[in-house]
């Protein structure tokens, strides 16, 4: 009967997966979004694509139809678009973008000055992982018993001061670099999100990872690197399958030694 038991567990579904989640679908993020006011002349237009990628894009002075040339740049899972010239002042711009094979609009109207201040990223982050609140770092090893918490897959980090002179603190965005360890954090950030906080995922073929983060303005200045943070400690791949594939050996061993 232990025997059909372990076999059963062996060709399971949950054995199968061991730590794979199917990732989430999220929606695009645009740089500035649509109707924000006294951008800077020097703004750097940036789109991320929930999937896919963006095809085409178009900055055009409203009213004019006067179509601008952007240089375009991939940085990570961010596309980013500089206008060849520096942009008037005080003027409505529409960004006309495709992503995803859906076109988009936006509209912007300029300030009157540049921005090449770069932002502010400071303090100690506040780290939540998919089962629930943890402290900062090092996060909680993973829990093969509970399916939230499994592999801690997901980490939210919330960072307590991310400040810029001319974007809105609610507007500048977070780049997160990840690794497995502290030499492959990479030079490209892996991951993207709105101040404060940044959600790294995408973790199940890790055993550990490690995170740093710059806040980034609307013009393109980029603040320094934030300290090293853990995202997830030394917990390998388990959906909760090997755990009882391992109970269930032991029991069946013992078993067997206590017939002889």
């Amino acid at each position: 009967m232990l025997r059909a038991a372990l076999l059963t567990l062996l060709l399971s579904p949950a054995a199968a997966l061991a730590c794979k989640i199917a990732p989430e679908r999220k929606p695009s993020l645009f740089s500035p979004p649509n109707g924000s006011a006294n951008v800077p002349l020097n703004v750097e237009l940036k789109v991320v694509p929930g999937s896919g990628s963006v095809t085409d894009a178009t900055l055009i002075a409203n009213g004019s139809e006067s179509h601008l040339v952007l240089a375009a740049n991939q940085r990570g899972r961010t596309a980013v678009f500089r206008p060849d010239v520096r942009l008037e002042p005080m003027t409505q711009y529409v960004f006309r973008v495709v992503v995803e094979s859906v076109p988009v609009e936006l509209s912007f109207t300029t300030g009157t000055g540049v921005d090449e201040t770069p932002p502010v990223l400071s303090g100690e982050p506040s780290a939540r992982a998919e089962g629930g609140p943890t402290p900062p770092a090092p996060l909680l090893p993973c829990n093969p018993s509970s399916a939230k918490n499994r592999n801690n897959d997901q980490t939210t980090f919330t960072w307590p001061t991310v400040s810029d002179d001319l974007t809105p603190d609610g507007e500048v965005w977070l780049e997160g670099f990840v690794g497995e360890t502290v030499e492959t954090l990479g030079a490209e950030p892996a991951a993207v999100g709105v101040a404060p906080t940044l959600v790294v995922g995408d973790l199940e073929t890790m055993n550990r990872a490690f995170v740093r983060a710059r806040a980034v303005d609307w013009a393109g200045n980029v603040s320094e690197l934030s300290e090293l943070q853990s995202a997830k400690n030394d917990c390998g791949c388990s959906s909760g399958a090997p755990g009882a594939l391992a109970g269930l050996a032991l029991l069946l061993f013992g078993r067997r030694r206590a017939r002889r």
